[in-house]
C-alpha cells in the first residue's frame, strides 16, 4: 500500500484522474466508482479505497483535476491571445475560435465542466471541489472586451451566452447542424454586444431544422380512453427532478405510478421515449408558469428590477426543471437511440426567453427568437455564476447583469 501511496505522489495519479474523467466524459458521474475505475485502470479496488477513501471524495478529485486542465486551457488561450491586440471587429472570430476549441480539441474539460455544474447542484457538497472553475472564462473575456474598448463587466453574461454556444457543440460531437447552430449564436451575440444590426434577422435555419427533428420523432406511446401514459410521464418526470434521469428504471416508475410493468412497457416503447416525454413535460410546465408572469408593454427596467427578480425566486422554489433538462439532454447525447435528438431537445427551449423579450419589443423590437435563445443561455449561464455568491445577494446579481446586456445591446444606457 505504501508504494502504490508513493506512486500515487510521484506522477501516476494524474493517470488515474485522467481515466475518471475519460468515465465522467463516457458515462456521466454516476458512472465513476471506484470499482469502475478500478476496472479501467486494471488495479485493486482496495487500492483505490485505501488512497482515496469513498466514491464521494474520487469524484471531488476527479472535478478537481479537471479544474486543473481547464485552467491550464484558458492559460494557454491567453498566451495566445494576450500577443494580439484585438480590435471590436475581431472579437466575433476571436470568439469563435474559443468556443469551436473548447468542443473539440478540449471537449472532455468542457463537458466534464458542464458536467460538475450540474452534480453539484444536486450534491452541493462536491462545490467546493473546484472553487472559481465559473471565473475562468469571465476573466478571459473581461480582457478580451477590454482590450476591444467594451466594458468588461459585460464579461458574465458574454461568457454565459458563449458557453451556451458551447454546450450545442458538446452534444453531438461534429454534427454539422448543430455546429451551424453554435455558429449562429456565436454571430448574433457578438453583433448585439457590439451594438450593430443582425446580419440575417430572425430565427436560426439549423435551429429551426433541429427542433423539427426532435418534433416529428416516432412515438410509440399509445393512445389510451384512461390518464395511465399521463401518470407514467408525471412519474418519471417527478423522479428526474427528485434524482436525476440516470436514476430512472421501469421499476421505479411503476412503482411512483401505481402501474404494473407490463401496462408501462404496453403504453411506451422504452425507457428513452418515457425520458423524452418527460423532458417536454417539464419544460411545458416550466414555461406555463414562467409566462403567466410576463407582463405585456414592459420595459427593459421593469423586466429587470421587477420581471426578472420574481421569475428567478419562484424557478427556484418550484425546483430543479433547468437541471433535469439540462441532464435530460446530456444522458440522451450518450445512447445511441436518443443521441439523435439531443440537439432537439436543446432547440426545444428558449421560447419563454423569447416571450420575455418580446414583453419590451416597443423600446427594441429587432429581438427574434435566436435572441431569446441567447439569453436563455445568459440566465442560465448567469445563475450558474450565481452561487459563488450568497444565497440572498444571486437574483439581484444576475438581474443586473441581464439589465446591463440589454441595456448594452440596445445601445443607450437607461
Amino acid at each position: 500500500m505504501y508504494q502504490f501511496k508513493k506512486a500515487l505522489l510521484s506522477g501516476e495519479e494524474d493517470v488515474l484522474l485522467r481515466e475518471a474523467l475519460a468515465l465522467v466524459e463516457a458515462h456521466g458521474p454516476n458512472g465513476l466508482s471506484l470499482r469502475s475505475l478500478a476496472q479501467k485502470a486494471g488495479i485493486s479496488p482496495s487500492l483505490l479505497n485505501y488512497r482515496y477513501g469513498s466514491r464521494n471524495d474520487l469524484i471531488r478529485r476527479a472535478f478537481e483535476h479537471g479544474h486543473k486542465l481547464d485552467q491550464a486551457h484558458w492559460d494557454a488561450r491567453e498566451g495566445t491571445f494576450d500577443r494580439l491586440s484585438a480590435t471590436q471587429e475581431d472579437l466575433p472570430s476571436l470568439a469563435l475560435a474559443v468556443v469551436t476549441d473548447m468542443v473539440t480539441r478540449t471537449r472532455q474539460t468542457s463537458l466534464v465542466y458542464w458536467l460538475f455544474l450540474t452534480a453539484s447542484e444536486r450534491e452541493p457538497d462536491l462545490s467546493p471541489a473546484a472553487p472559481g472553475w465559473t471565473r475562468l472564462a469571465q476573466a478571459f473575456w473581461a480582457r478580451r472586451l477590454a482590450e476591444a474598448g467594451l466594458d468588461p463587466e459585460l464579461a458574465a453574461p458574454y461568457a454565459a451566452g458563449l458557453n451556451g454556444a458551447v454546450r450545442i457543440g458538446l452534444l453531438v460531437p461534429g454534427n454539422l447542424q448543430l455546429m451551424t447552430w453554435l455558429n449562429d449564436v456565436v454571430l448574433r451575440l457578438n453583433q448585439r454586444v457590439l451594438q450593430k444590426a443582425p446580419s440575417s434577422p430572425g430565427d436560426s435555419a439549423a435551429r429551426c431544422a433541429i427542433e423539427q427533428i426532435a418534433l416529428s420523432r416516432p412515438r410509440r406511446m399509445t393512445q389510451s380512453r384512461t390518464d395511465t401514459p399521463s401518470r407514467i410521464v408525471e412519474a418519471a418526470s417527478t423522479l428526474i427532478l427528485s434524482h436525476g434521469p440516470d436514476a430512472l428504471t421501469h421499476r421505479l416508475i411503476a412503482e411512483a405510478s401505481g402501474i404494473s410493468l407490463s401496462s408501462l412497457t404496453h403504453h411506451f416503447g422504452s425507457l428513452a421515449e418515457i425520458q423524452l416525454h418527460a423532458f417536454e413535460r417539464i419544460y411545458d410546465t416550466a414555461r406555463q408558469q414562467s409566462v403567466a408572469d410576463i407582463p405585456s408593454g414592459t420595459s427593459i427596467e421593469q423586466l429587470c428590477h421587477d420581471v426578472l427578480p420574481t421569475l428567478f425566486r419562484k424557478a427556484r422554489a418550484r425546483g430543479r426543471e433547468n437541471l433535469a433538462m439540462d441532464e435530460i439532454m446530456i444522458a440522451s447525447s450518450r445512447k445511441p437511440e436518443t443521441a439523435g435528438l439531443a440537439g432537439g431537445l436543446m432547440a426545444m427551449t428558449g421560447q419563454t426567453s423569447t416571450n420575455l423579450l418580446q414583453a419590451f419589443a416597443s423600446e427594441f423590437p429587432t429581438l427574434d427568437r435566436l435572441d431569446g435563445q441567447i439569453f436563455r443561455f445568459i440566465m442560465i449561464g448567469l445563475s450558474e455564476q450565481s452561487r459563488e455568491f450568497a444565497a440572498q445577494e444571486q437574483d439581484l446579481w444576475m438581474s443586473q447583469k441581464c439589465a446591463h446586456f440589454l441595456r448594452t445591446c440596445r445601445g443607450q444606457d437607461l
